[in-house]
């Protein structure tokens, strides 16, 4: 399968993956934002958890793509600041991960560690929506897991990773850094009296790295 995998990662297929993400990007942003922002989340519990935090639940606002992780007692200062950092990190990071893992042919595995991770992440899950959510994309992954044609497979393995680095890097680019938003930056801020638009500043330089990267390992 890594040899058939590899074979079908073509440029129309890479193209065409990548276009599909962009348009997605445009018109249904808040929809295919939902995968981003549970890797968000993800990346607070992972974490959260190797701080010696205990995840509670996580949720999704209905009416936009907001998110929020609570832990069983409120997060020390130390532990908080990887914590926090983690959320705008994730995303990309894994991307990039993916795009390892792709560049080696192995889109199956890729695709069967996202579905264990969206797997996880639904224990922790607090209500219907963020439940229905998260397992329409842990379905749809696995379904083309188990019955995808090595194209298929290669196609949306590299648009699951195109994504989430894509997605990653937008929403490091707009983060509000304003003291009300109650964004990751500003609670960063906060925690280190360090400007907010320094920490911002750092997401960024972590997505534009792994979507420089990531693409540099699909094209090559």
């Amino acid at each position: 399968m890594t040899a058939e995998v590899a074979a079908a990662l073509t440029w129309p297929v890479l193209s065409g993956a990548a276009l599909a993400v962009l348009v997605l990007l445009v018109v249904a942003r808040e929809e295919v934002g939902r995968v981003v922002t549970i890797t968000h989340e993800g990346g607070h519990m992972v974490v959260g958890v190797l701080t010696g935090q205990k995840v509670k639940h996580f949720y999704l606002n209905a009416d936009d793509d907001g998110a929020a992780t609570q832990f069983h007692r409120p997060v020390g200062w130390l532990s908080g600041i990887p914590t926090a950092f983690a959320g705008y990190a994730a995303p990309p990071l894994a991307g990039l991960g993916g795009a390892v893992l792709l560049d080696a042919g192995k889109a199956w595995p890729l695709l069967w560690i996202a579905v264990a991770l969206l797997v996880l992440a639904w224990s922790k899950a607090r209500d219907e929506l963020t439940s229905v959510a998260v397992l329409v994309v842990a379905g749809f992954t696995a379904y083309v897991g188990i019955y995808g044609a090595p194209a298929l497979q290669a196609a949306f393995a590299a648009g699951l990773v195109l994504l989430l680095l894509l997605g990653g890097l937008i929403d490091a680019v707009t983060v509000p850094t304003d003291k009300g938003s109650g964004s990751d930056v500003a609670v960063l801020a906060r925690r280190t009296l360090l400007p907010a638009l320094l920490w911002k500043a750092g997401h960024i330089t972590v997505a534009v790295l792994c979507v420089w990267k990531g693409i540099q390992l699909l094209t090559t």
